[in-house]
Order: C-alpha cells, then sequence, then structure tokens
C-alpha cells in the first residue's frame, strides 16, 4: 500500500484510489486497505465512500479498531454523536487512548454536555504533547464555560508558549483575560492577535470594543480602522468607526466615513440618520465656539 499513500500525499486521489482498488480486488480479505481506502474518501469528503468501506470490514471483523475510529469521524461529521461515542469507546477498550483518540472523544463529549469527561480527555492529550494548538483553545473553553478562569488563563498561556504564532491562541487568551477583569493583558494579547493576523475579524472586533470600553477612543478609532478595510462589507464597523471619531470630537472625518458608507449602503437609512446627528453635533460644537470666543 505504500505506492498508493505516495500518490495520496502527492495530491494524485484517482491513482491511490485505483491502487487500493486493485488491492482490495487481489485481497478481498486484506482490512488495512478498506480502511485506509475509508480514511482516503474522508479527505475527500466522501461520507458515503468512507462508510461502504468500514462497513465491510466491521462486517467481517464488529470490534476492528481502525474501521470504528474512521466510523466515529463519519458519524460525527454527520452529527451523530452518541454513535460516535460508541465507535470511539470501541477503540479505547480494544487499543487503549492515545491524544488522537482523546482529542476526538472530547470533542463529542462536548457537544453532548459532558464536559467534565471532556475536560478529562482534552488534559490527557495535551499530557502527552498533543501538537495542535485547537486543544488548547477547546480545553480554555470548557474551562471557562465550568467557571474555572484561572485554568483557562493558565491553559492558553501554556498553549501561545507552544505555540507563540497562533493568533487565535492570543486571542481567546485576550478574551479570558477580560472576562477576568485583567484589562491591560486582554490588550496585549488581542493586539498580538491582530499583529499575527491582520485581519483576524474576531480579534479586530473585541479590541476595539475593549478599547471603547476603557474609553480609549483614539485606539479604538485605529482598530475600527484596520476592522473595514478587513471587512468592509459590514455597515455596522463604519458606523462604529464613525461614531469613534465623533466621540473625539472630529466631527468632519466622521462625516466623511459615513459619506464613504453611504456609497456602499445607498438604502440604508440608519447611516442616513446617523450623518444628520453628526452633521447637528457639528453645528452645536461651532455654535458653542462661536459663543465662547464672543464671550471673550
Amino acid at each position: 500500500m505504500h505506492s498508493a499513500r505516495l500518490k495520496s500525499k502527492a495530491g494524485n486521489w484517482i491513482a491511490s484510489l485505483n491502487i487500493y482498488r486493485r488491492i482490495i480486488e487481489n485481497s478481498p480479505e486484506f482490512t488495512p486497505a478498506y480502511c485506509e481506502l475509508a480514511r482516503l474518501y474522508l479527505e475527500r469528503d466522501d461520507l458515503d465512500g468512507a462508510r461502504r468501506m468500514v462497513k465491510k470490514v466491521l462486517s467481517a471483523y464488529p470490534e476492528n479498531a481502525e474501521a470504528h475510529f474512521v466510523l466515529g469521524v463519519i458519524e460525527y461529521i454527520e452529527g451523530n454523536f452518541e454513535a460516535a461515542l460508541r465507535s470511539y469507546r470501541v477503540v479505547e477498550r480494544k487499543e487503549g487512548l492515545d491524544s488522537n483518540l482523546a482529542m476526538n472523544i472530547a470533542l463529542v463529549c462536548e457537544v453532548l454536555g459532558l464536559q467534565q469527561e471532556a475536560i478529562k480527555n482534552l488534559e490527557y492529550a495535551i499530557a502527552r504533547g498533543e501538537p495542535n494548538a485547537k486543544v488548547y483553545e477547546v480545553l480554555a473553553d470548557l474551562y471557562r464555560s465550568v467557571g474555572e478562569l484561572a485554568k483557562a488563563i493558565r491553559t492558553l498561556e501554556n498553549g501561545v508558549v507552544k505555540f507563540p504564532r497562533e493568533a487565535s491562541l492570543h486571542y481567546y487568551l485576550g478574551r479570558v483575560y477580560a472576562l477576568s477583569k485583567s484589562f491591560t493583558t486582554a490588550l496585549t494579547s488581542l493586539e498580538t492577535a491582530t499583529r499575527l493576523s491582520p485581519k483576524y475579524i474576531p480579534a479586530l472586533e473585541d479590541l476595539a470594543g475593549l478599547y471603547v470600553k476603557l474609553e480609549r477612543m483614539e485606539d479604538a478609532a485605529r482598530v475600527l480602522t484596520k476592522l473595514v478595510d478587513a471587512a468592509p462589507n459590514n455597515k455596522d464597523n463604519w458606523l462604529r468607526l464613525a461614531e469613534a471619531y465623533m466621540d473625539l470630537g472630529h466631527f468632519e472625518k466622521s462625516a466623511e466615513i459615513l459619506k464613504e458608507a453611504r456609497q456602499l449602503f445607498p438604502s440604508d437609512a440608519s447611516i442616513n440618520r446617523e450623518l444628520k446627528f453628526v452633521k447637528t453635533k457639528q453645528r452645536v460644537s461651532k455654535d458653542g465656539e462661536d459663543w465662547f470666543h464672543y464671550e471673550k
């Protein structure tokens, strides 16, 4: 099967498929070929083809661990979470637990609301050196969901040490810091996430929101400008940017932004309402300045 694997790695799916089929035709009892072909079907998002292969194995060998692992993946993708867990349990019973199986079991348990079991399996995966940043994110989110913010923070801090250039880890760490009211460290983590991934929209949104919360409007305007550039089709980003400049007293800049937004969203009444409001604020501000100078 080595040649089939090489063809698959090289991206020649058809050649790999034909080699596996030839192996199966010549050796219909050779179950590893069925399982590897099932994995190949999975890579191509052909769940029906993958299911056919594992069913052939399981019809002859109902406790085959590799077939049950692939079946568990199929059931999880299709939303049959209880069935996925049953298949993973067979694998665990037959071959024990490794980090990959622990991760898959945890993902199923998370969906089924079995948080403590999900946490236990993710802790195991990390202890075994699972080389996947997603493990840290999922585990931290589970800790957060059960109110253990300190453990969530420690998990993500360990994650960013191991994966320092993984923007999503810095993003989630910033969010958890913010939940724990550690706003300065939250800003640092969110800024790092946006530096590593300049168009990381959730990180830009949270970073801008936190600057607004802390009334650091110049920083908010800076981040919102990046957000508008990254997601120009989101009307709310334009409105938030205009509002930030209005809060800074830059009414002309705010009006310019809203006029640009109006070109993108010509039928949106909220932009015209906001533009009228900005112009009113601008007029009141100028009237106030004139009154002040007159009194002097």
